[in-house]
């Protein structure tokens, strides 16, 4: 049986918790995948980086788009060993033009060039 989602108030606070287990150091990036809303980072854009055996924890608020009396929102976690741009996920909220993502750099890992390949 799936453990129950939490349920949360719009503009209630809770604490998001990442261990590292792992014996190098990894890159994050958090995502909301939230409804009808934009994808894009919830972690202030600024890369993340969490030492072996260490932990970082963030204070987050849940909120909802104008117009909207209920949703759900999921957090995707994606981690690193080497540093990645993960900008080329983000999108706008649905009904938005999107606007591709120019390259202020190359890629410099195989993730980053993937990530850097058009959309067909």
């Amino acid at each position: 049986m799936p453990e129950p989602r939490p349920i949360r108030t719009s503009d209630s606070g809770f604490h998001l918790q990442i261990r590292n287990r792992a014996t190098r150091p990894l890159r994050l990036a958090i995502f909301n995948l939230a409804s009808g809303g934009p994808i894009g980072r919830v972690d202030n854009e600024a890369p993340l980086t969490v030492e072996p055996a260490g932990f970082v924890e963030l204070r987050m608020v849940a909120s909802l788009p104008a117009g909207y009396d209920h949703g759900a929102d999921v957090l995707k976690l994606l981690g690193t060993l080497a540093h990645a741009d993960f900008e080329w996920l983000s999108l706008p909220a649905l009904g938005q033009a999107y606007t591709p993502k120019r390259a202020t750099r190359s890629p410099s890992n195989p993730l980053e060039a993937l990530l850097h390949e058009p959309a067909y």
